[in-house]
């Protein structure tokens, strides 16, 4: 998949094992998205054509930070505060 490649890129050679992790968590969600039947897969708005694209995305997605990573959650700065 390309973007598990670009991935593997922006890592470098170096840091191996975010790629590899990105790989693996892609190869679990097209195996289990595979095993559901074409009208589970419409209930949840996809077509069996799509899961490579979606187990894919959803694999890089899981390795990079949040859109606010650098905002910690107010609960946790206020346990934080406390110590």
């Amino acid at each position: 998949p390309q973007l598990i490649e670009a991935e593997a890129e922006t890592v470098g050679s170096v840091e191996t094992a975010p790629s590899f992790g990105v790989w693996n968590r892609y190869r679990a969600t097209a195996r289990e998205l595979g095993q559901l039947d074409n009208h589970m897969l419409a209930d949840i708005g996809f077509v069996r054509g799509d899961i490579d694209w979606v187990a894919e995305e959803l694999a890089v997605r899981s390795f990079r930070g949040t859109a606010n990573a650098n905002s910690a959650p107010r609960a946790a700065c206020a346990a934080l505060a406390s110590v």
